[in-house]
């Protein structure tokens, strides 16, 4: 014991916990390597996002499309996403499983039905039944350590209201999500509705209305809005970004188009900014490849025939 009755494990304790000088933690930042990329500048590893847009607009497409590449660490054409690859959990409080799955199966007029193969690293849970922001909390405290899981996506948020309002329970449960990223390390992205902005006017935060008090919680919020003139062609901005000025703004924001590809994901293609290069030589072997693909040849003896 030291004198005035406190413990010398309390006194150590206590001089850890001190506050450090603000040219340590300069230094500190100087020598670490900065957080990886999971989404461009709208996402960085660590961070806590929030995606927000109107009822339609692609958010939960774009937000599976970004699980996905994270999960096998591959990035989206044109955009910087530098992270590892890593098990992605996705979190959907509004749908079923099945319902999940049919968005990302097709059928031929056969019948035959295609989906869409997912990485393995990328996992589902559809909690119907969750209906309040410590139920959530509670279960991914058990799910998290279970799988292994570093990053989650949870869509949507607005599921967790009980009333016309809801903002206390989302707020509570952003803020307990902002716990569990610190405690365990992690990496969240929030999907949550808007309202549709007035004719001729840019999505803003203002678009959340009561919600708007929401983005405070964030490290980082971007939307996604729709194209006045052509409400089928969509852009992704930037409103807010906690550790420096925000890169994607409404004069350069990204444009783009929900489409299927022939994998059969739901995905986004993006304006002619981020069509990948492709050079003359790669251009031509994709093309035989192709060709011969058409004719019937399997991969195996195209690759026998051509030497690709």
């Amino acid at each position: 014991m030291l004198d005035g009755g406190i413990s010398k494990s309390s006194a150590v304790n206590e001089t850890a916990s001190l506050p450090k000088k603000v040219n340590e933690c300069v230094i500190a930042v100087q020598h670490r390597t900065p957080p990886a990329k999971l989404f461009d500048a709208f996402w960085t590893e660590g961070e806590m996002a929030l995606l927000f847009g109107p009822t339609g607009v692609g958010k939960s497409v774009l937000a599976v499309e970004i699980a996905d590449a994270i999960a096998r660490g591959r990035r989206i054409d044109g955009f910087e996403m530098t992270a590892k690859r890593q098990r992605v959990l996705y979190v959907d409080l509004r749908l079923t499983e099945d319902q999940f799955a049919s968005k990302y199966t097709t059928r031929a007029e056969n019948g035959e039905a295609a989906s869409y193969k997912f990485s393995e690293n990328m996992y589902i849970d559809c909690p119907y039944n969750i209906s309040s922001p410590e139920k959530l909390i509670e279960r991914l405290r058990v799910t998290i350590p279970k799988l292994g899981i570093r990053t989650i996506v949870i869509d949507d948020l607005a599921a967790l209201r009980t009333n016309g309002g809801g903002v206390r329970q989302m707020m509570i449960a952003l803020r307990e999500l902002g716990r569990l990223k610190r405690e365990m390390g992690l990496s969240i992205l929030v999907v949550l509705g808007s309202r549709e902005p007035g004719w001729g006017r840019d999505i803003s935060e203002s678009d959340l209305q009561r919600s708007r008090v929401l983005c405070e919680a964030a490290d980082s919020v971007f939307a996604i809005g729709r194209q006045s003139r052509h409400p089928s062609d969509v852009y992704l901005v930037q409103t807010r970004l906690r550790s420096g000025p925000t890169r994607w703004t409404a004069a350069n924001a990204p444009g783009c188009r929900v489409k299927r590809f022939a994998s059969g994901l739901l995905g986004f293609i993006f304006d002619p900014r981020f069509t990948p290069k492709i050079d003359d030589e790669t251009r031509s072997s994709i093309c035989l490849v192709r060709t011969r693909r058409d004719a019937g040849m399997s991969f195996r003896q195209i690759e026998t025939a051509t030497g690709i």
